[in-house]
């Protein structure tokens, strides 16, 4: 998160200063890499919650909607 802050950051700098476009650019690329590494990392912990619900969970119809639930947001967010 402190990445995606400080990318902003120098996003926001880099407009108020009247840099050059292609600077700004490069930075709101960092900006963008940023945010996707921390999507990953937020879907990874969701589905290391899931693994868990789904190994102590025996009802199979729970097992079905964690997986549906991961398949969705996998779905949506990548």
């Amino acid at each position: 998160m402190r990445s995606v802050k400080g990318h902003l950051s120098s996003v926001a700098e880099m407009v108020e200063n009247r840099e050059e476009p292609e600077k700004i650019l490069h930075q709101l690329n960092a900006v963008q890499c940023a945010l996707n590494k921390l999507r990953c990392e937020i879907l990874l912990q969701r589905v290391r919650a899931s693994l868990n619900t789904i190994q102590s969970d025996h009802c199979p119809e729970e097992t079905a909607s964690e997986i549906n639930h991961l398949l969705h947001l996998y779905r949506t967010y990548t």
